[in-house]
């Protein structure tokens, strides 16, 4: 559900000596040719372990031999680093840069993708130097959950039920879970949101309260089966006299 972007301008090899030489050690490096290269997340993530909103960022890197500082700049619209301000930084983070397959012309991939995190890694000449960027998932889901609510999702007992299904079959802000379950059954009462309901109070530790809920939905079952049965007569006659 988290989109990460990564523009960038792609400079070739072209026989040069590259780490060193025509991209210096220890200084400020664009992380690609001519303007700005830039990463935008979708929504907050954390790389490296550590938090950065969403938004757009100017990426830039200070390269050294065993270690380099992956730098995130508040500005995303320079060209190149020659105007890079520290003080304009959002985030710095330190990573391992390691010997790999030779790139002819620089390339970002994003490798080890998983569920919640990816690698994004800057690959050139026989060098990759990658950055892990994380997602809490549950929390971008609950986000995205909560803007459904506000559309037609919202106007019905389905929309706040499944949303808090979806909080109780990931064990996950369960107060939440029941102030939408109590919405559904404002909405509607139903069998299948007090069901629901009786299945949050159960995981909250709230046995007694719990048990009372699931007798109220079996009861609401029991009721609106009969009120079925005594409004279709005439079908029940004629399937009985088939048989």
């Amino acid at each position: 559900m988290t989109d990460i972007i990564i523009t960038y301008h792609r400079p070739e090899v072209g026989g040069r000596e590259i780490w060193g030489k025509t991209v210096p050690l220890g200084k400020v490096w664009r992380a690609g040719a001519n303007e700005n290269t830039t990463i935008t997340f979708t929504d907050d993530v954390s790389v490296e372990g550590k938090p950065l909103g969403a938004g757009t960022y100017g990426l830039h890197t200070l390269p050294d031999k065993d270690q380099w500082t992956i730098i995130f700049s508040k500005n995303s619209t320079s060209w190149g680093s020659f105007s890079y301000d520290e003080k304009e930084d959002a985030l710095r983070v330190s990573v391992k840069p390691h010997a790999a397959e030779a790139f002819e012309v620089l390339t970002y991939v994003f490798d080890d993708v998983k569920p919640d995190s990816a690698l994004a890694t800057l690959r050139w000449e026989k060098l990759a130097v990658p950055f892990r960027v994380s997602v809490d998932v549950k929390a971008v889901v609950l986000k995205s959950v909560k803007n459904e609510l506000r559309s037609v999702g919202g106007f019905t007992w389905g929309g706040y039920d499944e949303a808090a299904q979806w909080c109780l079959d990931n064990n996950y802000e369960l107060e939440q879970a029941l102030k939408w379950e109590d919405t559904s059954i404002q909405n509607e009462e139903r069998f299948e949101n007090l069901e629901t309901k009786s299945r949050i109070l159960e995981v909250m530790g709230k046995k007694e309260e719990s048990a009372k809920v699931l007798s109220k939905a079996f009861d609401k079952a029991k009721r609106d089966s009969t009120v079925l049965l005594r409004s279709r007569p005439a079908a029940i006659g004629e399937r009985q006299a088939r048989f």
